[in-house]
């Protein structure tokens, strides 16, 4: 399991959130899926007030079918991202 966190982050309807995901095998890491968050499903995280699971299965390979997000709103003005990778 893998946690990312974006905080204060400004969301804007042209906001994209692309997530790579790979599994890690002994002799090749292979590509799981690669999905996009949109600005709904962001804002439908924020309006429900819990943990959503947002359906990907149309944007992946067969191999992902749900992302888990949460979001809320914030009144800090300084953004932060923890728990990102390259």
């Amino acid at each position: 399991m893998f946690n990312a966190g974006y905080k204060n982050w400004p969301l804007y309807k042209e906001n994209r959130f692309r997530i790579s995901l790979w599994d890690a095998d002994l002799f090749k890491n292979d590509p799981i899926a690669t999905v996009e968050l949109t600005y709904n499903d962001e804002m439908n995280a924020i309006k429900v007030e819990k943990t959503t699971w947002i359906n990907v299965a149309e944007q992946g390979n067969n191999q992902l079918l749900f992302i888990q997000i949460s979001a809320s709103e914030s009144s800090s003005k300084k953004s932060f991202i923890d728990g990102y990778k390259y």
